[in-house]
């Protein structure tokens, strides 16, 4: 199951965190305890993004279904409309709204009619679209009137929708037209929330289903920032079409940023009716294709009717219970269709033919005298998603890993510090019980050399801020050659998507370049600690405070932010370019504005270009602040740290006690000492476990 290896591991990382934080209590081990809870909260706040994408009729919403063991979607659900459905586990089922005017409708079901399921008709309702309107691209139409680039009374710009769409749109006037003048914004969803009681036991998970990508306009804006910020994309082709000329390779080349590639599936479905070489030769091509783009191992199959078969089974004492059930609902939803011939009654009817059939080809390859149980495993098997799911769970544990690793990596260290202070807590209670006049001399010595310690590291920093501020910082080439490279992106890009894939890639190489940076600025101070620290030691024989620098970058960063315009979040890339959408516009002679996919496009180009250069010039504004905040905080947390060593000194000397008292102190220091250092070989050992 997706999720299950991460939430065991965060859930026994948090136990950790906790143990440490309460036996740490007050201690100053070098460990900031404000930065350390932030990043224990996000943790356990976090939540795991799984889109899913894919070609109108590859069997999205059947495959959803499929992966969470629920009749969540209408399996004709949103093929025709623009709206983003996130599901999520809650202890109430209800279906929650925003349409483009900003209204919100929330329908929830009633626990105590549960023959009427009051959300799933809702979502039905609402996602539905007329059998003649199927053919038009409704998806682009929603987006244009949301975007006000098709208005009231105003001609349709039949032409451009034609290119965007890909779909032959002459003599459909009238039916484009129809179609319009019943969408208005309060009608049409922009975003629906879906909580639901899943079995799931990944509480974390937000599985988010996107409108279609082929033949309907494309990928529009909302379901783009939702694909860029995903944990994983999953986009499901099926297997019975080519995956030379799919959506697939415009999607991976020309649509999504290269950050998405690196969370990106293919999952072939409905794999279950075809044989092992059929199966192997259609993976076989897709990864030839697109090997290039993305690593081939996350290329899948799986067979979404397969899967809910192996779950429907249970509810029956037979196989041919589960045939007889199959036929009865077959039969039924064909009566309602010809008393009504509305299209969900004819889908519902084609669904249980469509398992009527695959059943019968299972029971040929199983054998009809096989039992329930077995016919259930080979029903999963054929299914392929336990494969799938256990790839996915893998790929999906790593990012967080990396997160959890970052946490245990804090607490280890600040049980180390605690260590290092309690074995010179001993030293000098040993000192002070046989030569109390030693250890003043040798407390006084400290003081000097940590004076000394202290004008170092200050010297170090001014040495940084002239490394990596004016006009000879080191990095200024490297941020140059970035930004000429986006920029001949963007004067490349021969549409609109294109253009704002570069945005994406470009705020994605921004944001790790600024990352890289810090990164850079934090491991030389680290660096510096740890020579300083050493050098200290064999020259002095003391231990010098340790800083928390990863705390540090993260204050000084969010600093910088709140001071700088630089962007946090991609969207405000592309968000700041389409506010020009208007400029696509332009004025026939005693005509009403007409929108001119031409002059949209360069104007689009244009917005972006200026959007790199000032962002380019926030870079540096923002890595000088960045440097200013990083060594304010750094000597901020220095000097507290040397001022805790002083005030222990002077009360290790003021304090009289003794010798029984004396030891007892060095006994409990001991016996403290030991338990932290069995806390460490704990976090060592999961440590190990997370590389």
């Amino acid at each position: 199951m997706i999720g299950q290896r991460h939430r065991e591991k965060k859930a026994a990382v948090l136990d950790v965190w906790r143990r440490y934080s309460a036996f740490r209590g007050l201690t100053d081990d070098g460990v900031d305890p404000a930065f350390l809870e932030l990043r224990a909260k996000a943790l356990e706040d976090g939540k795991y993004v799984l889109a899913i994408v894919g070609e109108t009729k590859a069997g999205k919403s059947t495959f959803i279904n499929a992966l969470l063991g629920e009749r969540i979607l209408p399996t004709d659900i949103l093929q025709s409309s623009s709206a983003i459905v996130e599901i999520f586990k809650s202890e109430k089922k209800y279906v929650e709204v925003r349409y483009a005017d900003g209204h919100v409708e929330r329908v929830e079901d009633d626990l105590n009619t549960p023959d009427v399921d009051k959300a799933f008709e809702y979502l039905r309702r609402i996602g539905s679209i007329q059998d003649r309107f199927r053919k038009i691209p409704a998806t682009l139409i929603d987006a244009y009137i949301v975007d006000g680039r098709i208005k009231p009374d105003s001609p349709l710009p039949i032409a451009e929708l034609e290119s965007a769409s890909k779909l032959p749109l002459k003599g459909k006037e009238g039916l484009l037209e129809e179609y319009v003048r019943a969408r208005t914004l309060d009608q049409i969803p922009v975003e629906i929330t879906f909580g639901f009681p899943l079995k799931y036991a990944f509480d974390e998970l937000r599985l988010v289903d996107s409108p279609g990508v082929n033949a309907l306009g494309g990928v529009q804006d909302r379901t783009f920032a939702y694909l860029h910020n995903a944990n994983a994309v999953l986009f499901v082709h099926s297997m019975d079409g080519s995956v030379e000329n799919s959506a697939f390779r415009e999607f991976i080349t020309h649509v999504i940023p290269n950050r998405t590639k690196h969370a990106l599936f293919l999952v072939l479905s409905k794999s279950g009716t075809k044989s092992k070489i059929e199966i192997d030769e259609k993976l076989g091509e897709a990864r030839s294709l697109f090997s290039q783009e993305f690593d081939s191992e996350r290329i899948l199959h799986a067979d979404s009717m397969f899967k809910i078969m192996s779950e429907e089974i249970l509810r029956f004492a037979t196989v041919g219970d589960l045939e007889a059930h199959y036929d009865e609902r077959r039969v039924y939803y064909e009566q309602r269709y010809e008393q009504e011939p509305r299209q969900e009654w004819r889908d519902e009817a084609v669904t249980y033919t469509i398992k009527t059939n695959l059943l019968a080809s299972a029971m040929k390859r199983i054998g009809n005298g096989a039992d329930r149980e077995f016919v259930r495993s080979e029903l999963r098997r054929l299914s392929n998603f336990d494969v799938m799911e256990r790839t996915i769970d893998e790929f999906s544990a790593r990012a967080p890993e990396l997160q959890l690793a970052e946490l245990l990596a804090a607490v280890k260290r600040g049980y180390e510090n605690q260590i290092i202070a309690h074995e010179q807590d001993i030293d000098f209670l040993e000192k002070k019980k046989k030569h109390p006049q030693t250890l003043e001399n040798e407390l006084n010595e400290i003081r000097r050399l940590l004076s000394m310690y202290k004008l170092s590291m200050h010297e170090f920093a001014e040495q940084m801020m002239a490394k990596y501020v004016g006009t000879n910082a080191k990095y200024r080439k490297k941020l140059e050659d970035l930004k000429s490279e986006h920029l001949q992106a963007v004067q490349a890009a021969t549409d609109g998507n294109m253009v704002r894939k570069v945005l994406a890639d470009f705020h994605d190489a921004n944001s790790t370049f600024i990352d890289e940076v810090a990164r850079e600025v934090r491991d030389e101070f680290k660096n510096e600690l740890a020579r300083l620290g050493d050098q200290f030691k064999s020259e002095h024989s003391i231990n010098v405070p340790t800083v928390d620098i990863d705390g540090i970058e993260a204050k000084a960063k969010d600093a910088s932010h709140q001071t700088t315009e630089v962007p946090r979040d991609p969207k405000d890339f592309w968000e700041r370019a389409r506010k020009f959408l208007s400029m696509g516009f332009w004025s026939p002679t005693g005509s009403e504005p007409v929108f001119d996919p031409g002059c949209f496009l360069h104007n689009f180009k244009s917005e972006a270009a200026r959007g790199i250069n000032g962002i380019v010039g926030e870079d540096y504004e923002f890595i000088s602040h960045f440097l200013d905040n990083f060594i304010a905080e750094f000597k901020r947390a220095l000097q507290s740290l040397i001022d805790g060593r002083q005030k222990a000194y002077e009360e290790l000397l003021e304090q009289k006690a003794t010798n029984d008292e004396t030891l007892a102190d060095i006994a409990a220091a001991e016996n403290r000492k030991r338990r932290i250092s069995e806390e460490v070989s704990h976090v060592s050992e999961m440590l190990e476990d997370l590389r």
